[in-house]
């Protein structure tokens, strides 16, 4: 009768879970989105254009899922509730991870917001700019570093995979555009459009190799 009882309350619980997990993305991502683009038309960050304004949103992206999974590293029991894990016990085996992974997120996320930032029209000078990108550059390598160190075997595999999957991505989809360029196709695309495009296939290519290897479902 107990089996019977617990056997039923766990669907709906990963239900709430899931629809906690969904909207509260969706929302959070909406409104991060509305704000960015109402700071970009407001001028306060100069002139930038499309590609610029699609670099900040896919570095927004970085910094939000950065933010989540460090908080989440912090607060094991409230972040139980939005991450995608089994329970806080999880996450406080995880910690020093997590925790060096959304340092580097934010920081990574911040090297492409940094380059959509700088240059004409933008509001960072030329020098500025690459060393405020450096910085991050460097920030983002040590925490990435520190955290493959405090990952397991299974972590670890799942980001060489990414890695190498990112790679034949970029090939297709940066070489293919260059080469439709080439052939008059397409336009020629900027230097931002092909950072952006880095920048998005890594996320690609990681929550890839994280589906295929059935890791995305409700915990």
């Amino acid at each position: 009768m107990n089996t019977a009882s617990t056997d039923l309350s766990q669907p709906p619980h990963k239900g709430r879970k899931l629809a906690l997990m969904i909207g509260g993305g969706a929302l959070t991502g909406f409104f991060g989105a509305l704000g960015l683009m109402t700071l970009i038309d407001s001028g306060a960050l100069g002139s930038l254009g499309p590609s610029r304004e699609i670099a900040l949103l896919v570095a927004m992206l970085y910094a939000f899922m950065g933010v989540l999974v460090g908080f989440g590293a912090l607060s094991p029991r409230l972040g139980a509730r939005f991450l995608n894990v089994q329970d806080a016990e999880e996450l406080r085996e995880m910690r020093q991870s997590l925790l060096a992974s959304g340092i580097g997120s934010v920081a990574f996320g911040g090297v492409l917001a940094v380059l959509a930032l700088t240059g004409p029209g933008a509001v960072l000078a030329p020098m500025a700019g690459a060393v405020a990108a450096g910085v991050l550059l460097v920030i983002a390598t040590l925490a990435s570093v520190r955290s493959m160190k405090h990952s397991d075997e299974l972590m670890r595999t799942v980001s060489r995979q990414a890695g190498s999957t990112a790679f034949y991505l970029v090939l297709l989809i940066i070489g293919g555009w260059a080469a439709l360029s080439i052939f008059g196709f397409m336009p020629q695309p900027q230097m931002i459009d092909i950072l952006t495009l880095i920048w998005a296939i890594l996320i690609i290519a990681t929550f890839g190799v994280c589906a295929k290897r059935g890791m995305l479902g409700v915990r």
